[in-house]
């Protein structure tokens, strides 16, 4: 796949089982949440690739006092599935709890399947995983 190499990679976010997880008996968000997202956004074009309508995103943001991060991540358009919005023109990843088997299947179409990061939604410190797989991936 030959992506457009004069932007920022996009990096597509979902928000339940990546930043919220479940984690000591709880479904909450997940430590380091605004230092990952500040770091993504530095990164990264960011987009919300979520079924939660933004204020949702930003009322679970203000509880650590980082809705000022809202912003400067995009919110990505979609119809029945969330791979109608990837753009397969850029160079991208795609952090996800889990998508369905015919999204792989796109994904690997386009040559793209190592372009999806699985999150676990369980666990404490998924997102510093997560960050240091991405530094990986784009060295």
């Amino acid at each position: 796949m030959n992506f457009q190499r004069d932007r920022k990679p996009l990096l597509y976010i979902d928000v339940d089982g990546v930043l919220v997880g479940e984690y000591e008996g709880f479904f909450q968000l997940r430590p380091h949440v605004e230092e990952f997202l500040s770091w993504a956004i530095e990164s990264f074009e960011c987009r919300w690739l979520t079924v939660r309508p933004v204020f949702e995103v930003t009322a679970l943001l203000r509880r650590i006092d980082a809705a000022y991060l809202i912003p400067f991540i995009e919110e990505a358009i979609w119809g029945h599935m969330k791979i109608e919005a990837i753009d397969f023109t850029r160079s991208f990843f795609w952090i996800e709890d889990g998508i369905r088997e015919i999204e792989k299947a796109v994904l690997r179409a386009h040559g793209c399947l190592d372009r999806y990061i699985h999150v676990d939604p369980q666990g404490r410190d998924e997102l510093l995983r997560v960050m240091e797989m991405l530094q990986e991936k784009m060295k």
